[in-house]
């Protein structure tokens, strides 16, 4: 096979042509956005962002991610012990017929409390999440009831029920 030397400009058409008749015009265009190379210059442009800032806001900048960092695995390790209390909640309760049959008759409180107040409501599971801002899968722990809801997520409730003019949850019952 015998070729001439191409210039760089053939090369480039030539290579665009077998392009779009192997992937037609529109899986070029994608093929060749995969390779896109960056534009501008690096150096200059980095002189221009550092100039503006002091080595001091830098190092803030730097204790804040940091710090950010840190409440996140400290909120990790919050989960880790909820867990594992939880596990020793119920390994207790589970080893007291007195103290299971109490958690049992208290989770049936609840669960029909919940499922009261949102017939009530005249809502579905995922209409009543909307409502109050929370998801679809809280409401069913709710109202199964595996979770319950924190005190922000009872008052978005009671004010629901006073809006809609039905039964508030009592919940020192519940």
């Amino acid at each position: 096979m015998t070729t001439k030397p191409q210039s760089l400009e053939e090369i480039r058409r030539n290579g665009l042509d077998a392009l779009a008749q192997a992937l037609g015009p529109l899986g070029m265009v994608r093929f060749l956005q995969q390779f896109e190379t960056g534009r501008g210059d690096y150096t200059q442009e980095r002189h221009q962002w550092l100039s503006q800032n002091s080595v001091r806001t830098i190092t803030q900048c730097k204790a804040t991610i940091k710090t950010r960092d840190w409440t996140l695995e400290q909120r990790e390790n919050q989960a880790k012990v909820r867990e594992r209390t939880s596990h020793q909640h119920w390994d207790r309760i589970n080893s007291d017929p007195a103290l299971k049959q109490a958690e049992i008759e208290r989770r049936g409180r609840m669960e029909s409390a919940f499922v009261a107040l949102r017939l009530r409501l005249n809502m579905t599971q995922l209409e009543l999440a909307h409502a109050i801002g929370v998801t679809e899968e809280c409401v069913q722990n709710w109202e199964a009831p595996r979770t319950h809801p924190r005190a922000a997520n009872r008052k978005r409730l009671d004010n629901l029920a006073v809006e809609r003019g039905v039964a508030k949850i009592d919940w020192s019952k519940v």
